[in-house]
C-alpha cells in the first residue's frame, strides 16, 4: 500500500492513533494486548485504531498463533513520508504529556517482565447472553 500524505495526517490527528504510532516507533513490534496494556485502552478501542493505521499503511501486522503483533510498516511509502511521521511524533511528544507518559509506561512494562502471554492469561473473561448467542467480554 502506498502512503499518502493526507491519509497520514488524518490518521495521526487522532490522539489514540498518535499514541500507538509513537509507542511502536519507540518499542518496535508489540502484540495488540501489549498495546492495550501499556496505553490503558480497551480492546475494542485499540482494535478500531490499529485497523485504521493498517489501512492507512502505517502499520504492519503479523499473526503468531492467537496473537497479532504490530510494527511500523517502514517498507511502505517514501523517506519523506516517514520523516513526516517521525517529525509529527517528535513534536507531539514535546507538547503532549500523555505521549511522554506512554514512554514511561513502556519502560515500566519492559521492567515488569510481562508479555502478551502473561497479560492474556491474567485477564478475567466472562460470558454474557446476547439474544440467542453468547459473547466473550473482559
Amino acid at each position: 500500500m502506498e502512503l499518502r500524505t493526507g491519509e497520514i495526517l488524518k490518521a495521526l490527528a487522532d490522539e489514540t492513533r498518535l499514541r500507538i504510532v509513537s509507542l511502536l516507533l519507540e518499542s518496535g513490534s508489540l502484540c495488540a494486548c501489549e498495546i492495550e496494556e501499556i496505553l490503558q485502552v480497551n480492546q475494542s478501542n485499540a482494535s478500531r485504531h490499529l485497523t485504521r493505521l493498517r489501512q492507512t499503511g502505517l502499520l504492519a501486522a503479523t499473526r503468531s498463533g492467537t496473537w497479532v503483533h504490530f510494527d511500523i510498516a517502514s517498507d511502505q511509502g517514501s523517506d519523506a513520508h516517514w520523516k513526516l511521521v517521525r517529525h509529527t511524533i517528535f513534536l507531539a511528544r514535546e507538547e503532549n504529556d500523555v505521549l511522554r507518559n506512554d514512554q514511561a509506561h513502556l519502560a515500566e512494562y519492559r521492567r515488569s517482565g510481562k508479555s502478551c502471554r502473561t497479560i492474556s492469561t491474567g485477564r478475567k473473561r466472562t460470558t454474557r447472553s446476547v439474544g440467542k448467542g453468547y459473547i466473550l467480554t473482559k
